[in-house]
């Protein structure tokens, strides 16, 4: 006689849930560790024992005279909201132009629009350089 079909799927879900919180664990102490660390004096960092005394110093470092980073957070988004800015009109009309006009070779064009989406751009990049 075979086992029980019911213990199988239990079993099943079992597995799965343990695969998922493992999955999620891996993927949040990183993200807590960096966090936590950011709060930490140099000391505190790498300190054997774990202690934790919160304060604003590295953060007030980040954004003083040496490093200056505010600025470059700025130029950054000034950047991103241009490219966005010109890059949905544009896309928006190619769009159009590819679902409502008959165009030959169009198929072909739209594939190699979204094949060129595969392509890491530091692939491109490093020609340059």
């Amino acid at each position: 006689m075979s086992a029980d079909p019911g213990n199988r799927l239990v079993s099943g879900r079992a597995l799965e849930t343990t695969a998922t919180l493992l999955a999620c664990a891996v993927i949040i102490v990183p993200i807590y560790w960096i966090l936590s660390n950011g709060f930490k004096s140099l000391v505190d960092v790498f300190a054997l024992k774990w202690v934790f005394t919160p304060t604003l110093e590295n953060f007030q470092r980040i954004f003083a005279a040496p490093f200056d980073i505010g600025q470059k957070l700025l130029n950054s988004a000034i950047v991103s909201l241009l490219a966005v800015a010109i890059a949905i009109p544009v896309a928006t009309l190619a769009a159009y132009a590819f679902s409502r006009f008959a165009l030959r070779g169009a198929r072909a064009l739209v594939l190699a629009i979204v094949f060129s989406q595969f392509i890491p751009p530091v692939v491109i990049v490093l020609p340059y350089f």
